[in-house]
């Protein structure tokens, strides 16, 4: 009081080293959510250090991890950048904080994203499909935060655009799962309706064709054999891919057999026949189908028979196909021929009438 008598309490104040900030994560929040918001740095005291985010009087208690890392919640914000700051020296029996440091790091909140559709809407849990996720609020602060959660699993997203996010499938059970965005890999936010449900079924499989080959012409029906989702919404958008050329199962097609007609083809050989129910996961089963060059009939030996009768007959022409080549007269079912060589084939006829 007098300039000279000072007082011999004792009292100690604590000079600390400076706080620094390095990182924060997330580096961003949603609206109307609260965030837990990990700060990384150095010289962080426990008890006594103290966060605040966008300069705001509120000081929100941090949990002490270390000296190095703390955790602290954010308040409910409206979207906007935020300013980063951290105190030491929290008065905890005033409930005064001072001396709040600048992390010079911001936080920003972002819109709330929402699912609303998911293209494709099934696929095979052993396939690892290619989902696109569309919807709004896609927009992450950053990629390293973009996941999509389909359940239990959380997956890396690639942003397309504000509207459309991709993310590839982890291998799944059976079963109907909820797909969701979050744009700071922590809220988790519920899809907006039952139209945003992936539905996941077992492999898919081609065994076997029936026929297993026709000419270059096309146009056979094709008994694609294997083991096929009994789903009808897998069923009723069935397709099956001669080569490149895609066509769609037909009316009847079962959980065990597609049926599908073979396209024309360009060239005679061998080509991989798949399927797919959902548009894009085609199996990879490399069962061929064989097109071969079309026949062509030149001339039949003899040309006359008896009526009532039945006759052998010489039949030349091209491109003849030892136990795939059949004879018809009339509209008489095919009859097995002979086959002689490529060029020439020897058939029954059945009995039939004068004409």
């Amino acid at each position: 009081m007098n300039g000279q008598d000072y007082t011999r309490n004792g009292t100690q104040f604590e000079f600390q080293e400076p706080v620094h900030v390095t990182h924060i994560h997330p580096q961003s929040g949603v609206t109307g959510q609260t965030t837990r918001v990990t700060i990384t740095g150095t010289h962080f005291v426990s008890n006594r250090t103290t966060c605040r985010f966008g300069g705001s009087a509120m000081a929100l208690h941090s949990t002490f991890l270390s000296t190095s890392e703390l955790l602290c919640q954010s308040p409910v914000l409206p979207a906007g950048t935020y300013s980063v700051d951290v105190s030491t020296n929290d008065d905890g029996d005033f409930g005064v904080t001072y001396d709040y440091v600048s992390s010079g790091l911001s936080f920003v909140v972002l819109p709330v994203p929402h699912v609303t559709d998911l293209q494709p809407r099934f696929v095979s849990g052993t396939s690892r499909s290619t989902l696109h996720v569309r919807g709004s609020g896609f927009d992450p602060f950053s990629s390293a935060e973009f996941f999509c959660t389909i359940a239990a699993w959380k997956v890396s997203a690639e942003w397309i655009s504000s509207t459309t996010a991709r993310c590839v499938v982890p291998f799944l059970p059976v079963g109907l799962y909820n797909v969701t965005v979050t744009t700071n890999d922590q809220v988790y936010l519920a899809a907006d309706s039952p139209s945003v449900i992936l539905s996941v079924h077992g492999s898919v499989n081609v065994s076997s064709l029936t026929p297993s080959s026709s000419s270059t012409e096309g146009g056979s029906l094709v008994a694609v054999s294997g083991t096929f989702p009994t789903s009808s919404s897998w069923l009723s958008g069935a397709e099956c891919r001669f080569d490149s050329i895609r066509v769609p199962a037909l009316e009847g097609s079962t959980s065990s057999t597609l049926l599908c007609t073979a396209p024309a083809h360009d060239t005679a050989g061998y080509v991989s026949v798949e399927v797919c129910g959902n548009g894009v996961d085609f199996t990879s089963d490399g069962v061929q189908y064989e097109y071969r060059s079309v026949a062509h009939v030149t001339g039949i030996y003899p040309s006359i028979g008896v009526a009532d009768s039945t006759s052998l007959i010489t039949v030349t022409g091209t491109n003849f196909v030892s136990q795939h080549t059949v004879c018809r007269f009339g509209t008489s079912a095919g009859l097995t021929s002979v086959y002689v060589s490529s060029s020439e084939v020897v058939c029954q006829s059945p009995p039939l009438p004068s004409g």
